[in-house]
């Protein structure tokens, strides 16, 4: 057998404590990755739901890629759609302001048109109301209209008055025009029917003027529009209220229809022009400049009082033709006014032209950078993509290894450490050494193995204790204990510890040992030959097993190679009821048997034993287990030291052959006498929820008899007081009744 030491625990635990706060210092930075890591590797897959495609997979990356190009192409779709836009609206800005520009070069002919044709009107009343005295200055507008008419060229688009024959075209305009003079007599009954035929003509063209100032779509130039309209307007209000002035000051007092019509036209001029002062500054300061700061606006108003006053008795032929002058001059101020207007509105159409023209330009040069620039960006998204694919790929195959490094590091760490002390440590938490009331430790060990390897090489010695320790590992798992460590041949194992259990740490135990003893008969040393039997008493298994319950202390030891360690006496003492068993026992101290008794089940016998340095002590053989044994209300075993699982059995582990549950079934080392009636306990092996085999005995014989028995039999034993106090009765028919292992019995 190798050579084993044991540790005593200290006085105090502050070493201990001191070496588990360096393990937490030392592997906190490896808790941090580890979640880290663990946060990397789950986050490396989003999923959503139905509409989740693999990005790794080849369908995956084409949807992406598909994705990735529409969603380049979305925007330079839009600024594409944009350009065009942009260039269109340039273009129809552009078409606009050469519409408008046109416009003006037209009004201004129908504007210097109208212009003759209000001083013609005015000339004509004048003639009409002196007894055509002054035929030579009548000559003179009429030549001065008819030079303005012949200037038009566009004549009234659009309007109304168009479809009378009269106005269908300049020269059948100039045509009516010459008829109307033909027709003039020197009468003052037909004064007013003449001034009618100017103002109708005038009014035409008035409204083709004030038409043309609504055509602006782009909102320009409008309030230079505005004022012009206001100008024109005003314009015409002053021609109707010249024509009636002269009339006043030829004839007289005004009829009252005539003086309404007076009063009228003069508001309507004002009104016009405090209109156009308020859209054009270069209106309003020309305005002030020739004519508010003359002796002509002295003189206009004074004119216009007069002709308001209506209390002349007499004509006056001198104040008609002063009157006559005076807002014949005010007309042409006005008619300055507006060619000021225009000017402006030209200067602004220019302007306008140049930036379309410009935009149009930005337009086109923006539409060609896009057009050209649009295959590389396509390209380079490609590209990226396709980068990014494969960067995906990569960190998803890195991510699987990190996974699977992650957890080959877990199940190191857990064979380590205990699982909820490694989670401890993962999570940053503190593992300080813990006092453990109860617990209960078991050792073992392999009977010859120092003879075993002087006939076996080291390989096959390694490979046999690697086989032999895979095996336990396997058997340890159905059972709520945790392997503490191995040394050679020596297998240490505790129950209750890091998890308490109650007082189920005892049954544990005992239930691991009886199965190990009862397995390690069918494991097989293949390398052992029938020449080397000779040094081996048996190619089988021989296992010597100590058991002992009480207390200790248990923490994290070490830095470089932590481990979880368990200090106390009851270490000592397990130890020593392992080195002083005897091969195929199990040798359990009366604490644990004591612990046995109180939940019941198992068979013990006394066995006493003389142990150096502590003297007699009351010692105990465990021979098996009676019914079947409750493993009680405890943490079920699968939530801690279940980190191994086995795909097949180790090397060198024979399976055994399960039996019939009707055939009959030894327990290794339960030597129950034979009854009176000579029954062997016949027995079915059966699973309980935790994965635990349990024995039930299917008949149970009479026990009313006295049986001899050695110095070290079972008569000594509670179990056989038990029978002797409770006979029991058996029925052949009775396959399930099972042996009370209350504790109450005991």
């Amino acid at each position: 057998m190798a050579k084993r030491t044991t540790t005593v625990a200290p006085e105090n635990m502050t070493e201990m404590e001191l070496d588990s706060s360096q393990f937490d210092r030392k592997y906190s930075s490896f808790s941090r990755s580890d979640s880290s890591n663990s946060s990397m590797v789950g986050n490396s897959t989003i999923k959503t739901g139905l509409c989740y495609v693999d990005p790794v997979s080849h369908k995956g990356k084409t949807i992406q890629m598909l994705a990735m190009l529409i969603m380049t192409f979305i925007p330079i779709t839009g600024m594409v759609i944009y350009g065009v836009s942009f260039v269109a609206n340039a273009i129809d800005a552009e078409n606009q302001l050469h519409i408008i520009q046109r416009q003006v070069d037209s009004v201004k002919a129908i504007d210097d048109l109208v212009h003759a044709l209000q001083l013609e009107r005015a000339a004509t009343v004048y003639y009409l109301a002196t007894n055509g005295s002054d035929t030579w200055s009548l000559t003179k507008f009429y030549n001065e209209t008819d030079q303005a008419l012949l200037s038009t060229v566009d004549w009234l688009k659009d309007m109304a008055i168009v479809s009378i024959k009269e106005y269908s075209t300049k020269e059948d305009f100039h045509q009516y025009l010459q008829f109307h003079r033909s027709q003039l007599k020197v009468n003052h009954t037909f004064i007013y029917r003449d001034m009618s035929f100017y103002t109708e003509a005038i009014k035409s063209m008035v409204d083709f003027l004030i038409a043309f100032t609504q055509d602006d779509k782009h909102g320009i130039i409008w309030r230079q529009l505005v004022a012009s309209k206001m100008i024109i307007e005003a314009n015409e209000h002053i021609g109707k209220v010249l024509a009636a002035g002269i009339d006043y000051f030829i004839k007289g007092a005004l009829p009252l229809e005539d003086y309404r019509f007076f009063v009228s036209n003069v508001a309507l001029a004002r009104d016009n022009i405090a209109t156009f002062q308020k859209y054009s500054e270069t209106a309003t300061k020309l305005y002030e400049e020739i004519y508010l700061t003359t002796k002509l606006e002295r003189s206009v108003e004074t004119y216009m009082d007069l002709v308001v006053t209506n209390n002349i008795t007499k004509e006056c032929l001198p104040c008609a033709i002063n009157f006559d002058l005076t807002i014949t001059e005010y007309l042409n101020i006005l008619k300055i006014i507006k060619e000021a207007v225009k000017k402006e509105i030209i200067e602004l159409v220019i302007t306008e032209m140049a930036k379309a023209k410009s935009d149009v330009a930005i337009g086109v040069i923006t539409f060609c950078i896009m057009f050209t620039l649009s295959p590389v960006v396509v390209t380079m998204v490609h590209r990226l993509t396709s980068r990014l694919q494969d960067y995906e790929k990569n960190v998803s195959i890195k991510s699987r290894e990190l996974k699977r490094a992650k957890k080959r590091s877990d199940e190191l760490l857990y064979q380590l450490l205990p699982k909820t002390v490694a989670h401890q440590l993962k999570h940053n938490q503190s593992v300080i050494a813990e006092y453990f009331d109860d617990v209960t430790v078991f050792f073992s060990d392999i009977v010859g193995f120092t003879k075993l390897s002087a006939i076996s090489n080291p390989m096959q010695v390694v490979n046999f204790l690697n086989a032999l320790y895979s095996f336990f590992d396997h058997k340890i798992q159905k059972y709520d204990v945790y392997k503490v460590e191995t040394i050679g041949d020596a297998y240490m194992v505790a129950s209750g510890v890091p998890q308490r259990n109650g007082i189920y740490h005892a049954q544990e135990i005992a239930l691991l040992a009886l199965d190990l003893l009862e397995d390690t008969h069918t494991f097989q040393m293949p390398h052992i030959s029938k020449e080397k039997s000779a040094f081996h008493s048996s190619k089988s298994l021989q296992l010597r097993i100590g058991l002992h319950t009480g207390p200790c202390a248990a923490g994290v030891v070490g830095s470089a190679m932590p481990r979880y360690c368990l200090f106390g006496d009851t270490v000592n003492t397990a130890s020593l009821m392992e080195s002083s068993g005897l091969p195929l026992k199990i040798h359990v101290s009366v604490d644990c048997k004591k612990t046995l008794e109180k939940i019941g089940g198992f068979l013990m016998e006394y066995r006493g034993v003389d142990i150096k340095g502590k003297g007699p002590i009351e010692t105990y053989w465990l021979k098996g287990k009676i019914g079947n044994v409750n493993r009680g209300a405890r943490v079920p075993i699968h939530t801690y030291n279940r980190t191994r699982k086995w795909d097949s059995p180790p090397q060198g582990y024979k399976v055994p052959e399960i039996e019939s549950p009707t055939s009959g079934y030894k327990i290794p080392n339960m030597d129950i006498d034979s009854t009176p009636h000579g029954y062997t306990l016949p027995v079915v092996e059966v699973l309980d929820e935790y994965g635990t085999p349990s024995i039930r005995t299917s008949s149970f014989p009479y026990a009313n008899s006295v049986v001899s028995h050695d110095s070290n039999s079972v008569v000594t034993s509670p179990v056989h007081r038990l029978k002797q106090r409770h006979p029991l009765t058996s029925t052949k028919d009775d396959e399930s009744p099972c042996l009370s292992t209350s504790s109450n019995f005991f």
